[in-house]
């Protein structure tokens, strides 16, 4: 979608004015904001994505030769269109986790999760096998809980009492990618210990050979 996405936003800046009053903001916005949805994933910050919908809005001036602004019912089939492929496209999204990191003397990816989220796993013989791992300095005395359910309703509970990987088997039946929720009972930053100037706050580590990154 990004050559698409790009001709889009070029057609909807070509149509900004700024105009003295707001009456068509309420129109407008909703527009608006699909457009920066849809067109638009650079925008990874919700407070940048509405207010940027939200000055668009401002700035559509209604006149007949401008895009969409004629022809209302071309304007509401453009907007269900395009809330309906957002829909769709969050569902193929996986949300809850920190940008992949690459460890080079282990030759693993690794994505820090939040306290939830949604994902996906690729099916192995019918099985799909997310290997997670605790490194929170206190997990042997306060031990970390992971729940995961399958979009298939298979839930599994684990506890995570040291380093060491655990793997969670999914039944896929006859999926080749199996999404999946997930649940992580505490978090922890890595700055209370003392660590490296990291302030985020983790959950658990989702590990895959790099060999296997992205399938």
């Amino acid at each position: 979608m990004g050559i698409v996405g790009f001709i889009g936003l070029l057609a909807v800046i070509s149509a900004f004015k700024v105009k003295e009053d707001v009456k068509g903001i309420v129109g407008n916005a909703p527009l608006a904001l699909l457009i920066m949805l849809f067109f638009g994933p650079h925008l990874n910050f919700d407070e940048v994505l509405v207010l940027t919908a939200f000055v668009s809005s401002l700035c559509l001036e209604h006149k007949p030769k401008l895009l969409l602004a004629r022809f209302s019912l071309l304007k509401k089939a453009v907007m269900v269109f395009l809330f309906g492929a957002i829909l769709y496209r969050s569902y193929l999204s996986q949300y809850g986790f920190y940008p992949a990191e690459f460890n080079k003397s282990t030759k693993e990816i690794i994505e820090w999760s939040r306290k939830k989220g949604v994902g996906w796993v690729s099916c192995d013989d019918g099985i799909g096998r997310i290997s997670l791992r605790a490194i929170n300095p206190d997990v042997a005395r306060n031990p970390v809980k992971v729940s995961v359910k399958s979009s298939l309703g298979q839930l599994e509970d684990i506890e995570l009492r040291d380093f060491s990987q655990r793997i969670v088997e999914l039944d896929c039946a006859d999926l080749k990618k199996l999404r999946y929720s997930f649940y992580i009972s505490r978090l922890w930053n890595p700055s209370d210990f003392g660590m490296v100037h990291d302030s985020r706050s983790l959950g658990v580590q989702f590990v895959l050979p790099y060999d296997k990154w992205k399938l």
